[in-house]
């Protein structure tokens, strides 16, 4: 099948995401009947990325908060993988400031249920941030977006070693960054970081760094749990939330289904 590129969405360190729509489908209806996707183009020899993130998506199957994958192609003979496009575009994009706590629940409720897809199947996403989480419309009357995990280009096998770095600094727990070890409690970090940036309006470690990479690894390193400080204008679910996320040891984070259980987030909505 042929796409016909549009306007340039995104791009990274491993290709770049183009708005398409099929060739085959403009053939035979208006161009305004033909459903929009995003095509991911690999750059020069990256392919092998592109592959692997075929391969986790394949895996992984279709969920509801998950990205559906809808194929592989070549484009002017590069590989490229095509995925449903997100109309409201990423979490980063859709959030420039602090959101209230029953926004930030709703959201935490459905990036969990992604992870859990992702975990039940054996796979660490490894770089979950807010760029790799992707809105939709909404059809609940109680949250407008509906938000998905993307880009698993980065993501390992549970319990396979790899001693690099594989996600974004920012958003990389502690023995990630020490050690490499990149198992399903750094996804659980991942979480808090981002949860900590929704409810708080500014990053975890943004009143240190100052683009200082060094420096940054450094205090992610020596994090101490201890010294964590929240706003007091969080509720106490919420903050107990976060530090369930984001304690310095793996092995005493919660986990995805203990974490669906926590009072902060919600039960019906």
């Amino acid at each position: 099948m042929g796409w016909r590129l549009g306007r340039l969405l995104g791009q990274g360190a491993f290709g770049r995401v183009y708005l398409a729509q099929s060739t085959e489908l403009l053939g035979r209806r208006r161009a305004a009947d033909v459903p929009y996707v995003a095509v991911k183009i690999a750059l020069g020899p990256n392919s092998s990325t592109l592959h692997h993130e075929k391969t986790v998506y394949e895996e992984i199957g279709e969920s509801r908060f998950i990205l559906k994958f809808e194929g592989s192609d070549r484009i002017e003979n590069q590989y490229c993988i095509v995925v449903e496009y997100a109309p409201r575009g990423t979490l980063n994009n859709l959030h420039r400031q602090r959101i209230s706590e029953g926004r930030a629940s709703c959201y935490a409720e459905m990036i969990l249920k992604g992870l859990s897809r992702v975990h039940e199947h054996g796979w660490v996403h490894c770089d979950l941030k807010p760029d790799n989480i992707l809105a939709f419309p909404s059809r609940n009357q109680a949250i407008d977006v509906r938000l998905k995990l993307s880009d698993f280009g980065r993501a390992k096998r549970r319990g396979v070693h790899s001693s690099a770095l594989r996600g974004t600094l920012l958003y990389s727990s502690p023995e990630s960054v020490q050690y490499g070890q990149h198992e399903r409690p750094s996804d659980i970090w991942s979480l808090g970081c981002i949860l900590y940036w929704l409810l708080t309006g500014s990053g975890l470690w943004d009143r240190y760094v100052h683009g200082n990479t060094q420096l940054l690894k450094t205090m992610i390193e020596g994090f101490d749990e201890n010294m964590l400080v929240l706003p007091p204008y969080l509720s106490h679910k919420a903050k107990s939330f976060l530090k369930k996320c984001l304690r310095y040891d793996p092995a005493r984070r919660w986990g995805v289904d203990a974490l669906l259980q926590h009072p902060f987030v919600p039960s019906n909505w």
